[in-house]
């Protein structure tokens, strides 16, 4: 039963964030109907690591995966989809379905903003547009947030 209860609650990253944890996310779909990955994902402290000029930020939680990279950009900013190179990706790994960030055609692309210039990185997340990026995955949503990731 108790595992049952930890799978439970580990499976909660993909419904509504509860507050207080570093990784707050909440999903919405542009045509308003449910999104197809639920209402949002939350996790402890994400993984940061810079190397050759890019940050890529990280966090697992149960079966998810968020992934964001960055050309390391002058801090703080505010960054939209496209620019420095940023790439968000949200995958279900054991569903081999996978989500990446796009600009919209019509409207403003999403954006991502660092408040802070060094580990722990705390970002937020406005808008970003999340298309389908693997085959058999469907559906669009939207993202919108905060995070935390450290060295």
């Amino acid at each position: 039963m108790r595992r049952l209860l930890a799978l439970a609650l580990m499976t909660l990253g993909c419904g509504a964030p509860p507050g207080g944890l570093p990784i707050a996310l909440r999903f919405s779909s542009p045509a308003g109907a449910p999104p197809v990955v639920g209402t949002g994902y939350s996790a402890g402290v994400g993984s940061a690591k810079v190397a050759n000029g890019t940050i890529t930020l990280e966090s697992r939680s149960g079966d998810i995966d968020l992934l964001l990279m960055v050309d390391v950009p002058p801090y703080p900013a505010t960054i939209a989809v496209g620019d420095h190179c940023l790439q968000v990706n949200y995958t279900e790994m054991s569903a081999g379905k996978a989500w990446g960030s796009s600009v919209p055609v019509n409207g403003a692309p999403g954006t991502v903003t660092f408040a802070t210039a060094a580990s722990p990185y705390k970002i937020s997340l406005q808008h970003l547009l999340m298309v389908p990026a693997t085959p058999g995955t469907s559906g669009t949503f939207d993202i919108d947030g905060t995070g935390e990731f450290s060295e």
